[in-house]
Parts: structure tokens; sequence; C-alpha cells
């Protein structure tokens, strides 16, 4: 009886472990697109508004970009005296989970923050139309490997499982 109970438990955590798999890269995908989104309104606001980036911060902010968390502590650097570049860095690099989930774009944004706010308004639409492209092409690779992981993950976790549990029987 405890191994069927025990081959039952391993097979579904198998199965639970490929299901968390597949999220994981729904949850990449996803944080892509609303950097996508944040470079969308940050260009936009530039261009139309030529805005300071403390209040294009402080506008990001209340947008609700609650997968971006970094924005609120880069903000709050900016308002006790750091520079621009050197709070969004460290604000990026703080976020252990976003850098966790996503290291390569953490180190692009990073960069990105070296351009904004410290070039002319061309310089830095300029910047973020090369920025925008980059996440573009990275939205389209994560987006293919999601879909490849959400056909194969639960299913070979589902496999692993079953022969687990076959094996402790």
């Amino acid at each position: 009886m405890i191994r069927i109970f025990a081959a039952v438990f391993i097979a579904s955590a198998f199965a639970l472990g490929g299901r968390l798999l597949a999220q994981k890269d729904a949850k990449r995908v996803s944080v892509i697109r609303e950097i996508l989104l944040m470079i969308n309104v940050m260009e936009t606001r530039l261009r139309y508004s030529e805005m300071p980036v403390n209040r294009l911060l402080a506008l990001l902010e209340e947008n609700g970009f609650s997968q971006l968390g970094f924005l609120s502590e880069c903000r709050k650097r900016l308002s006790d005296g750091e520079a621009f570049g050197t709070a969004w860095g460290k604000s990026i690099e703080q976020s252990r989970a976003f850098c966790v989930l996503l290291p390569e774009e953490a180190r692009r944004l990073t960069a990105m923050g070296t351009d904004i706010g410290v070039t002319d308004i061309e310089g830095q639409l300029s910047c973020c139309r090369y920025y925008k492209a980059l996440f573009e092409k990275s939205l389209t690779e994560r987006e293919e490997q999601s879909a490849r992981s959400s056909r194969m993950f639960p299913p070979l976790g589902m496999l692993l499982g079953v022969s687990a549990a076959i094996f402790l029987i």
C-alpha cells in the first residue's frame, strides 16, 4: 500500500514539475511583453511630451507595470539623488527574481538605462527603437520556446512520473 501511495505521489510530482516548467516559460513571455509595453510608453512620452526621466518613471509606476518591480526601486533611488543610469542599473540588479528569470533581458535593460536621460530626445528615441527591436526578437524566440515547452513538458513530466512509479512498484 505504501509503495502504491509513493508511486502515485512521485508520478504527480513529475507531472506538476512539467507543468511548472511550462508556466515558467509562459511567465518569461509575459514579462518581455510588459518590457515592450514599457518601452513603447517611454518612446511615446519622450517624443510628444519630452518628459524628464523622474516623471517618466512615476508615470510607468502609476500605469501598473506589476512584473517590473525594479521601476519603483529606481524611482526611490532617483528621489535619493542618484543619477538615472546608476539607479536604473542597481535597481535591476537588486531585482533577483527578474534577473534569474530573464538574465539576458536584464543585461539589455541595464544597458538601455545608460542611454536614457543622458542624450537629446532624438538619441533617446533611437535608443528606444533599438531596444524595442532587440526585445521583439527576444519575444519571438521566447514565444516559440514557450509553445514548445507547453506542448512537451507536461506530457514528458507525466511520462517520467509513470516510469518512476513503475520502477518503484
